[in-house]
């Protein structure tokens, strides 16, 4: 989508680096001397490149940087070559008529597109900011987690993120074909796209008769999460599981996201039962009535005692 090296007129060689970490974990193959497989290794990576460097103010002046009519000509090229798993980890805070049109179209032709909800690059950034096309309905929008599985606040947020993926400490492979640890959480977004793409590949190679938005249902359902009901603008409905996503059977009992093609199995409202106290039989209960008794006959013998000392005195008087 921009202009061809002359060295390259494939258009397809990546110059920047992120496109080749992106590809590796999705469908990195495994080669000797290597760690790395990617998570879905049979698939296959049709590249499209939509900048040469990132957005930097040379960049633009060289006309080289990411623009919303260049995502949007990307995903539109993508569809038209009949990709069902379109993986678009970057984004834009331009909400442009052009990229909406080129999601809902492909949407339309049946591709599921996977974009990430952005990374926050400063403090002075608002983090509820909508980010695009993440942010477009049909999107299965992607934030992450660190190594310790807690979510990566320095992202985008907001009530339209659907499933997260593993974002920090991530092995990858770089333009010079060496690999690499993608580590900062202000990049995290971009490599947990990458996880959940790959993710994407393996349920649509396993269920290659179902729609986009099942597919989508599928990795939204099965995702780990603490609470099944609950989801947060963090990351969406947990952690991405690439098993559990394929071998999911959506018979309604699924709890949490809804969907749109199975209505979820009526569940019967437990009913609390009343809180019934029963006492603790005191065992010195018996003890205390024979001591009481004692200490009441005590008493009487000393009140006895009182009046029989006193009554000589009042005699006398």
């Amino acid at each position: 989508m921009v202009a061809k090296d002359p060295e390259d007129g494939s258009g397809t060689r990546d110059i920047f680096g992120h496109g080749s970490a992106i590809a590796t974990i999705i469908a990195g193959r495994p080669v000797e001397g290597s760690a790395l497989t990617g998570i879905a290794p049979a698939a296959t990576i049709v590249p499209f490149r939509v900048y040469y460097e990132d957005d930097s103010d040379q960049a633009e002046r060289e006309d080289k940087h990411p623009t919303p009519g260049r995502i949007a000509a990307g995903i539109r090229e993508a569809s038209a070559a009949g990709i069902r798993v379109i993986v678009v980890a970057m984004s834009t805070a331009v909400d442009d008529p052009e990229l909406a049109g080129a999601v809902a179209d492909a949407n339309a032709g049946g591709a599921l597109i996977i974009a990430s909800m952005g990374n926050v690059a400063s403090e002075d950034v608002d983090p509820t900011r909508p980010r695009y096309p993440a942010a477009y309905p049909g999107v299965l929008a992607v934030g992450a987690y660190a190594e310790d599985y807690t979510p990566v606040t320095a992202a985008y947020r907001g009530d339209h993120v659907d499933v997260a993926g593993p974002g920090v400490g991530i092995l990858a492979t770089g333009t010079s074909g060496d690999d690499c640890l993608l580590g900062q959480a202000d990049a995290a977004t971009s490599w947990a796209t990458a996880h959940v793409g790959g993710v994407a590949a393996l349920v649509a190679q396993a269920h290659p008769g179902e729609s986009a938005e099942q597919w989508s249902h599928r990795i939204t359902a099965t995702a780990a999460r603490s609470v099944p009901e609950q989801r947060s603008d963090l990351v969406g409905w947990g952690l991405v599981q690439a098993a559990d996503a394929i071998a999911f059977v959506d018979d309604g009992s699924a709890r949490g996201p809804v969907s749109a093609d199975v209505p979820a199995l009526e569940r019967p409202t437990a009913e609390a039962e009343p809180v019934r106290i029963t006492p603790t039989p005191d065992a010195w209960e018996r003890a205390r009535g024979t001591l009481g008794w004692w200490g009441l006959g005590a008493a009487v013998v000393v009140a006895g005692a009182l009046v029989v000392t006193r009554l000589p005195r009042d005699t006398r008087n």
